[in-house]
């Protein structure tokens, strides 16, 4: 049931079913029942005998909540209310690590070319210096995803706080 959304029969609460122990209700001790969908929620409303109001109170969170979450929207917030840290970090990463990789052959190529063209005492150094951008290049695409997940990490920090 992780990462499902439940609802209290009496109290007509929802949660988050990995917030809630034992299956009850933290407000009202009341059994949740397990809804995943926005159907399925407004049945359940309906079946624990919420008035049609509050069926179309919930009916309209749930729609604005679904329609806040667009990229577009929170982009362009200039209150900074929404974060887009966290849908594009993923993107960001695989940006960063197809640029180093890219970054990490040029110079590769570049070395062994030269190979070809400078006298062969260079060979050893040229070798080290080859091995030292693999390991270069190896510890940028760490640090890059270290960085990103410290952004996340704070993002989710204040999105948690303000709830």
């Amino acid at each position: 049931m992780a990462g499902r959304d439940v609802i209290c029969l009496k109290c007509k609460a929802m949660y988050d079913s990995q917030k809630i122990k034992n299956l009850r209700c933290p407000n009202c001790d009341a059994v949740v029942s397990e809804v995943s969908t926005q159907e399925d929620f407004l049945k359940s409303m309906a079946d624990a005998g919420s008035t049609s109001l509050g069926v179309r109170n919930v009916d309209a969170r749930i729609s604005r909540t679904s329609n806040a979450d667009s990229f577009l929207a929170n982009l362009f917030d200039f209150k900074f209310k929404k974060f887009v840290t966290t849908q594009v970090a993923g993107v960001m990463f695989l940006l960063c690590t197809v640029l180093v990789a890219l970054t990490v052959f040029w110079q590769e190529y570049a070395i062994f070319k030269s190979l070809t063209e400078e006298d062969a005492s260079l060979v050893p150094t040229s070798l080290a210096i080859a091995c030292y951008i693999l390991f270069s290049g190896f510890v940028a695409i760490v640090l890059i995803r270290i960085v990103l997940e410290s952004l996340v990490a704070l993002v989710k920090i204040a999105q948690n706080t303000t709830k």
